[in-house]
């Protein structure tokens, strides 16, 4: 029952017609919506889409924020490990950290400033970031895992009878940040294995009056490689880069930095970048 614009719909199948029409005007809005673009029509929130809108999280005066980018080409590649480090600096930890590096085929150097052309091409190969690199947020002293090779259904070093001495294993790099009085961030990083199924373990921890208290921990157990620990600090724009000298494909740093994909062999290069948050560089008076 068709009614003028001067009429208000006072009966029940007026107020239907008017309720459809109101609808299939909103839907036909909302199409036209869909598919046009008017970001200079666009009207400010409501005052409850703000209040429901996820806000940013505030990392504290101990923030910070690390990336972690996984590069990949097949092993041996030039590019990867010729023009990627060639501006880099490979002389960030002492002699003797260094030497005991390279001799178990680990390749550390810090990157910063200009970037190298070559890193433009490598971020554009879909195959060459895995899904595995992130951006995360973090407290300072707090340590996180990554995983830097692939997954090995033995890890190529058997016990004393023959047998195979870690079982599904992974090369790993456990990260611990610190943020420093002047604002920089002191990376140390120890490599590890972890292997075996995941299971949970009571361990002891101190509260820090002293108090012993126990605590369950979930994961695989590690075997860790002391002697290859190192740390250096990370002004902001610099990476850390980590990967292996493809000198020697046998060796502890080449099984931390390949994975086998479709048959083929292929090499990893971490670059890690941490900086602290804004909250953390004004409560240390840097901003």
């Amino acid at each position: 029952m068709p009614f003028s614009n001067r009429e208000f719909p006072n009966t029940p199948i007026q107020r239907a017609v008017l309720a459809a029409t109101l609808c299939l005007i909103g839907v036909a809005v909302t199409c036209v919506g869909g598919c046009l673009e008017h970001p200079a029509k666009a009207r400010p929130s409501s005052v409850l889409a703000e209040r429901l809108r996820p806000k940013t999280i505030d990392p504290g005066p101990d923030g910070l924020f690390m990336d972690v980018i996984y590069l990949e080409r097949p092993f041996g590649d030039t590019e990867l490990n010729r023009e990627l480090w060639a501006p880099a600096d490979a002389e960030v930890a002492d002699i003797e950290k260094r030497r005991v590096l390279e001799e178990h085929g680990f390749r550390v150097a810090v990157l910063g400033g200009q970037l190298p052309a070559v890193i433009k091409q490598l971020f554009h190969v879909d195959e060459l970031a895995p899904s595995e690199s992130g951006h995360l947020l973090m407290q300072s002293g707090n340590p996180t895992t990554i995983q830097t090779s692939g997954d090995y259904p033995s890890w190529p070093e058997a016990g004393p009878d023959g047998t195979p001495k870690y079982v599904n294993a992974a090369g790993v790099l456990r990260a611990v940040p610190r943020i420093t009085p002047d604002g920089c961030v002191k990376l140390a990083i120890y490599p590890e294995i972890q292997h075996g199924n995941v299971r949970r373990e009571f361990v002891p921890t101190a509260e820090p009056r002293g108090a012993m208290d126990w605590t369950i921990k979930v994961g695989r157990q590690t075997k860790p490689f002391d002697a290859l620990n190192f740390s250096l600090t990370l002004r902001a724009g610099q990476y850390l880069m980590l990967s292996c000298d493809t000198a020697d494909a046998e060796s502890l740093g080449a099984r931390f930095f390949t994975r086998v994909k479709d048959g083929r062999t292929l090499q990893r290069v971490i670059m890690i970048e941490a900086e602290p948050s804004r909250s953390a560089l004004a409560a240390r008076g840097k901003l």
